[in-house]
């Protein structure tokens, strides 16, 4: 959903401003050998492992408890994790008719917290986790920008937000090979900023902000790939 809702939006404005480059946009939940795949620039959703690679970080996401105003209606929101329990949830699969959720560990504490919730709905798919939250279905737990949207919107209202883990760093990575290619940082360039932008709220500078020869050189191809953890 990230490369469909944000990602996707930054790629095709970067195509009407360099009308002589291809871009190959691969949608893939796995990571990625940019190397042995030919992958110019990569998106990641997860702690970064040590690695020859350039990483710009762009943001964070959270994983975030979620239901909307229609079902808050009917049932009290939760005040404590405990009251999952009580409550109607929705799962995304791979998941069991009694599901764990973990939470990190209250302050001055070591051992994660665990509720069990008995899911009265389980899904395969976020977009329909999302489609059921928003039509009062019931509590969900997914990644903050598979749900930006509805939240901005006010059809789903975030739920618990002091007990969220801690957010997970969102990257653009390169090989330092491929950044030196006039193309690949171009568009990293342009991509960093905007997306910098989605997650914080500031204005996106304009295609004129870019380097006058990065204008000009721009080649015909560029990989790019959007890994994303589950949620």
């Amino acid at each position: 959903m990230f490369g469909t809702r944000i990602l996707r939006p930054i790629v095709g404005e970067f195509l009407k401003n360099y009308p002589t480059v291809q871009i190959r946009y691969l949608l893939l939940n796995r990571i990625t050998n940019l190397v042995d795949e030919g992958i110019d620039v990569a998106l990641r959703i997860a702690p970064l492992q040590d690695s020859a690679l350039i990483a710009l970080r762009v943001g964070e996401v959270h994983r975030v408890l979620c239901a909307s105003p229609r079902y808050l209606a009917e049932r009290a929101a939760p005040r404590t994790i405990a009251d999952l329990a009580n409550h109607a949830c929705i799962a995304i699969e791979p998941t069991s008719a009694d599901d764990i959720w973990s939470f990190p560990p209250l302050p001055g504490r070591k051992m994660s917290r665990t509720v069990r919730v008995r899911p009265r709905l389980m899904v395969n798919a976020d977009e329909a986790a999302v489609s059921a939250a928003v039509d009062g279905e019931g509590i969900v737990r997914i990644l903050s920008y598979k749900i930006q949207k509805e939240v901005q919107d006010g059809s789903l209202v975030r739920l618990l937000p002091d007990d969220e883990p801690p957010p997970i760093p969102v990257h653009l990575v390169a090989s330092e090979h491929r950044l030196a290619l006039t193309k690949v940082r171009a568009f990293m360039d342009f991509a960093v900023e905007r997306l910098r932008a989605n997650f914080h709220g500031t204005v996106n500078s304009a295609i004129s902000d870019l380097p006058t020869q990065a204008k000009r050189a721009v080649q015909p191809t560029i990989i790019i790939s959007d890994v994303q953890n589950s949620s």
